[in-house]
């Protein structure tokens, strides 16, 4: 008997799920991710089991939450953490220096002068939550804590590298490669009206051009118009503060896309509604 290749697999399906076994979530890891740490330092050398090869030589800068709580209040999510830049110089001779240093953005600097997370809008809810007036300002803020990433773009009019911070909002933050010193707030221009739409989200991954130093992403601006669409507009970007606009479309509902994929060629995207 000849039996269907979908049956088969099924069947096969059913089978791995007989066998498995539920194994019980350990927290403890989860708690690591939520562990501040404020210390600042500069060019503090670090050493390694095993040598360093010779040949390395550069500085590598990472990103992320750092800090967890201010005062009173703290994030129960942990993309909400205060972002904080690390970077580790190697310098060809088998030595290496670390430095660390909080990203100075607006919102953490309020934050701080009050001892509390001042109004500004995170991906997870606060213990204690905002009252009703800081939901507000916290909506008209939007989300200034750009943790996720970091990137090295050449300005296509200068030739010079350039350093920013992002996440998944549209403005960045330019930073300094060498001091990791936080240089200034910058909010690229864009196509959307600020009457007709309000600033969506963009991508935490620009995604780097075929062949060339210049980047691609997107824009998404939610009309505030009644049946008035909004729309996804993506952008080649040739400095930390300047973008091109490439092509716009229409969406029925507010969208979110993490990061996408191009070629030579074509740019792919999955882009799926929010709930």
């Amino acid at each position: 008997m000849v039996f269907p290749a979908r049956l088969i697999v099924f069947i096969l399906s059913l089978s791995f799920c007989a066998a498995a076994t539920l194994v019980e979530d350990d927290p403890s890891g989860f708690v690591d991710f939520f562990h501040t740490n404020v210390h600042e330092f500069n060019d503090k050398p670090i050493t390694f089991s095993y040598p360093v090869p010779r040949w390395l030589k550069g500085t590598l800068i990472r990103n992320g939450g750092a800090r967890y709580e201010m005062g009173q209040r703290s994030f129960t999510n942990v993309f909400d953490g205060f972002g904080k830049l690390h970077s580790f110089t190697f310098y060809g001779n088998g030595t290496v220096s670390m430095s660390a240093r909080f990203l100075q953005t607006e919102y953490y600097k309020q934050s701080l002068a009050t001892n509390t997370i001042a109004p500004y809008f995170q991906f997870g809810k606060l213990v204690p939550p905002y009252n009703e007036i800081e939901k507000m300002e916290s909506l008209k803020n939007n989300m200034e804590n750009l943790n996720v990433n970091v990137y090295r773009i050449r300005n296509s009019k200068t030739g010079q590298y350039e350093y920013m911070s992002v996440n998944d909002v549209w403005n960045v933050y330019q930073i300094e490669k060498d001091t990791l010193q936080t240089v200034n707030l910058i909010a690229p221009p864009m196509k959307s009206s600020s009457h007709v739409y309000i600033p969506g989200f963009s991508s935490a991954h620009p995604i780097k051009e075929f062949g060339k130093e210049t980047y691609f992403t997107y824009q998404m601006s939610v009309s505030i118009v009644p049946y008035m669409k909004s729309i996804i507009t993506l952008y080649r970007m040739t400095s930390v503060g300047d973008r091109e606009e490439i092509v716009t479309w229409d969406i029925e509902a507010q969208t979110y896309m993490h990061s996408f994929s191009v070629t030579k060629t074509m740019l792919f995207s999955l882009v799926s509604q929010c709930q």
